[in-house]
């Protein structure tokens, strides 16, 4: 009986973060909108960050709870190892969605259907280009920190990150 226990507490552990990363993540979201009223825009421009930010909270309590009901199993590593490349992967994912919430509530406030719009096309083309760079600088370094995880490859790494 203590062995099935052995074994089955770190997958009630597993669970329980996750249930816990998906409540944090919907309690995260209704702040958010919450503390926003004055954009209704903001509430449906979010759902771009829902799926993301629900990833990244349950990668965060699955590695936590693995490291806590779980001893120096040489399985551990492994999957600690996968479950730490999935987590930089999804914070960047996230990163990604923030922007394209940010861009959405610039342009929001700048109409480009009046009749005198240069204005708000020009600030409209250079929000949309600092968020392709910005797009293009969070997956350079999501790649560069995933490459820094491998120790055969640390150096392709730092070369990507410099």
């Amino acid at each position: 009986m203590p062995e099935f226990l052995n074994t089955a507490f770190p997958l009630l552990a597993i669970a329980a973060a996750i249930a816990v990363g998906l409540v944090l993540a919907w309690l995260v979201r209704k702040v958010v909108v919450r503390l926003n009223k004055k954009l209704p825009a903001l509430h449906e421009v979010t759902k771009v960050a829902r799926i993301p930010l629900q990833i990244t909270l349950c990668l965060i309590g699955v590695r936590i709870a693995l490291v806590l009901t779980t001893d120096d199993a040489g399985w551990r590593q492994g999957n600690d190892h996968a479950l730490l490349i999935a987590l930089i992967g999804s914070f960047a994912w996230l990163a990604v969605a923030v922007l394209l919430i940010i861009e959405s509530l610039v342009l929001s406030r700048y109409s480009v259907d009046v009749a005198d719009n240069r204005r708000a096309r020009r600030l409209r083309t250079q929000v949309i280009l600092a968020r392709r760079i910005g797009v293009a600088l969070i997956v350079v370094l999501a790649l560069g920190s995933a490459l820094l995880t491998f120790p055969a490859v640390q150096a392709l790494g730092t070369g990507l990150l410099a």
